[in-house]
Formats: structure tokens, sequence, C-alpha cells
């Protein structure tokens, strides 16, 4: 069986298929989602994260580790090892973990800050903000490094956050980059701050302790 198109047919065909045949748009790649005990927040799916879990011969160890630094010559389990690494250009390093708070609580460190003095001699006086993260007291500290930081970062963002039913644990978001592009890793790491949710955490970390910061803490109903 022929079948006869007419001139005006042919052309729509002709338009279809090249439309058909042209470059698909590539959808943005959904974020990825970590989560632990009480505790999740997306970030973005490039990322590498590592929280196979590790030993350390320092005060405490974070999580997880996550970012576009690369672990290098180590196995998943040395953290020791990957605490050697440097920045590079461009690169960014986010550090998760839960802090107790022995001395006080999340209040009371709020007050003191005990830890805005420079970590190194060069270094300037760290500046804090007092937020909530998803309704709960939390405390963000931005640190400008000096010329001989180890890790050539250009800034330090790091944020305590109050676990729900306590103030004397914290989860801890410690973020670390190196420009170019300041602007755009300081956007990425407040996006996971923006994505935080809290929920309920295990018994073992609650301890009885006033539930919440009264001001200069920000109401729990403000925006």
């Amino acid at each position: 069986m022929r079948i006869r198109r007419s001139g005006r047919a042919s052309l729509v065909l002709a338009l279809i298929v090249a439309a058909c045949s042209g470059p698909v748009p590539t959808l943005p790649a959904q974020p990825a989602r970590y989560a632990l005990d009480g505790f999740a927040f997306d970030y973005p799916a490039s990322w590498a994260i590592n929280d196979a879990g590790w030993a350390t011969t320092g005060f405490g160890s974070p999580m997880a580790v996550l970012g576009t630094m690369p672990w290098g010559d180590c196995v998943k389990s040395d953290i020791n090892c990957h605490f050697q690494e440097r920045l590079r250009p461009g690169q960014i390093e986010v550090r998760v973990g839960v802090l107790a708070i022995t001395s006080g609580d999340l209040c009371v460190f709020a007050a003191e800050r005990p830890d805005l003095a420079g970590r190194g001699p060069g270094d300037p006086v760290a500046t804090a903000s007092l937020i909530r993260v998803d309704g709960r007291p939390a405390i963000r500290t931005d640190r400008a490094p000096g010329a001989d930081d180890y890790y050539r970062a250009d800034e330090y963002r790091e944020w305590m956050i109050a676990f729900p039913d306590t103030l004397d644990h914290a989860y801890t978001i410690e973020a670390m980059y190196r420009g170019p592009g300041l602007e755009d890793l300081r956007a990425e790491v407040d996006r996971i701050i923006a994505s935080v949710r809290l929920g309920r955490v295990s018994d073992a970390y609650v301890r009885p302790s006033p539930s919440d910061c009264p001001a200069p803490f920000p109401s729990p109903a403000a925006p």
C-alpha cells in the first residue's frame, strides 16, 4: 500500500524528527540524603561521602566526612591519614559529628564562647551568630584562617545544633573550603543547613536538662 503525503505533512514530520533528534535537556541531579540518629540533611549528589567509621587519636571523631576534597591514598577507615590531606582550589569538605557539652549546656556555651579566639597566632577572632535550625537553638561560627592554615582554607563555617530533646548534646557541621567560587561554596553549606530535619534520638543521649535556650537566642516561633 502506498501512502501519499502532502508537502505540508512532510514538513511537519521533518520538524518533529528534527526536534526529537536534538539534544535532550539534562535535569539537575537530585540531592543525596544523609541520616543518623535523629538527624538528616541533603547534600549535593556529586559529592563523595565516607561514614565507614574509624578510630582516631585526636579529640573526638566525625561521624561522616563529605565534599569534593579527595580522601587521599588512605583506606576508608583511616581518618588520621585523611587529615593530612589539604584543600585544592575550589574544593570543600564538611565534617559531621555529635558533641557532648560537659560544662553547662548549649545556652551556657553560647554565652561564654571559649572557642572564638583564633586557632593560630595569625588568625583573627571568629564571629558567632545565634540562630535556629529546624526549630532548635544553634550556633553558627565563621572563621577566617590565617595564611599559615594547614588545610589552606579561605573560610571555615561551623554549626552546633541542639538535640531535639536536650541541650547537653549537639550535632556539629564543620565546613572548610577554598576559593575560587567562595560564594557558591558558602551557599552549598547553607543549603545543607536549610535542609536539616531533626527527629527523636536514642534515649542514651537524653539526660534531664532544660529543653530550650532563652534570649538572646531567637524565639522558636521566629521564621
